[in-house]
């Protein structure tokens, strides 16, 4: 996640080195799942279902529970709309399980 700090600190940089542009939005848990969901072409039920790393999960929410702050998820478009990917479903599944309202997420956008 240190490219992504690295990101947010030097955004000027980022804009112009590296062609892509950011801001973080607050998100609902179930809102960035869904972002997810349409960019893979598939439900969030599917998502929330298909938890084939249950021990992730586990390992997160106990982490989380305890105080600790998870690293913020991604998700990334082109300047189209386009989605491209994202880092982040199970952190978004745990804050969902914690009944947080909102999340932060990191949206990038890809200029080139």
């Amino acid at each position: 996640m240190d490219y992504y700090d690295n990101m947010i600190n030097k955004k000027e940089y980022f804009e112009k080195a590296h062609g892509l542009t950011f801001e973080i939005k607050k998100m609902a848990p179930m809102e960035y799942l869904y972002e997810c969901a349409v960019g893979f072409k598939t439900t969030v039920k599917y998502l929330l279902r298909d938890r084939k790393d249950m021990d992730k999960i586990r390992r997160l929410y106990t982490y989380a529970r305890n105080g600790n702050q998870l690293p913020m998820p991604f998700i990334k478009y082109s300047k189209e709309g386009k989605f491209l990917g994202q880092e982040g479903i199970h952190r978004a599944i745990v804050a969902l399980e914690l009944g947080e309202e909102t999340i932060p997420v990191l949206v990038i956008t890809v200029l080139n």
